[in-house]
């Protein structure tokens, strides 16, 4: 996490994504209970860190009437101490495996004696031995931000650039691609090694918005089986429609 202020897509916010945000960066009560259920995997503090973006980004004027209309008593002091404060917090999941030592991708440094990370771990050191690059890290908040990216000032130029300009090359009316669901009965640490060769996942949907990876240590596998299903298929053909494939 660094103090550079996060790309914040202006046009694409709805009241129930600022409402979503504001659930996990203002929780109601703070106790025991929540402090595990909010700051474990520091799902607070980023959620705080959106919000100061959003509240220092030009132009903002709609968006900050939004958060205003979900939480009329936001107070921007409180949000930058909290924030301050929490930036100096070892990720308590870390600490809690003993792993301060390690740094970032402590998960893949750290030993395991469990299949799924250690499978992740020989993946990641072969195609990701430095980590992920900034341009590879590409956040989405809904559906109308990726309806939007072949748009000018729409998009994010150090993430977005790419997809960007292929779609301006490429236009989606123009495309005549045929496309194939395919679902596999498998527990996630196997699914994503299960790719064709040739072939690429565009969507891996982990259901979580506090916490994406899950418990990736304990060899978690109950991420998918509860996902509403309904509402990721749906969501799922919406990207394929921007993506110029028929059904």
């Amino acid at each position: 996490m660094t103090n550079s202020r996060a790309y914040i897509p202006l046009h694409a916010f709805r009241k129930t994504d600022i409402q979503s945000i504001l659930n996990i960066a203002l929780p109601l009560i703070i106790n025991r209970d929540t402090e595990r259920r909010y700051d474990y995997h520091h799902s607070r503090r980023t959620m705080l860190y959106f919000l100061l973006s959003m509240n220092s980004t030009p132009g903002n004027e709609q968006l900050m009437n939004l958060i205003n209309e979900c939480n009329p008593k936001i107070d921007w002091l409180t949000i930058s101490k909290t924030y301050a404060d929490l930036k100096q917090m070892i990720e308590p999941y870390q600490k809690e495996y003993r792993a301060e030592k390690f740094g970032s991708y402590w998960e893949l440094k750290r030993d395991a004696n469990r299949s799924g990370p250690n499978q992740a771990r020989k993946y990641i050191s072969k195609y990701r031995q430095d980590g992920f690059k900034p341009e590879e890290l590409k956040i989405y908040w809904n559906y109308d931000e990726i309806r939007d990216l072949n748009k000018p000032d729409r998009f994010n130029p150090i993430t977005d650039s790419d997809t960007h300009d292929a779609l301006l090359k490429s236009p989606v009316d123009t495309r005549e691609n045929s496309g194939e669901i395919k679902f596999i009965k498998s527990g996630i640490e196997n699914a994503v090694f299960q790719v064709p060769e040739g072939k690429q996942i565009i969507v891996l949907d982990f259901a979580d918005e506090r916490m994406p990876g899950g418990y990736f240590l304990e060899n978690a596998r109950t991420q998918e089986e509860v996902c509403r299903i309904y509402i990721y298929i749906k969501f799922f053909e919406k990207i394929l429609h921007i993506l110029g494939y028929s059904l």
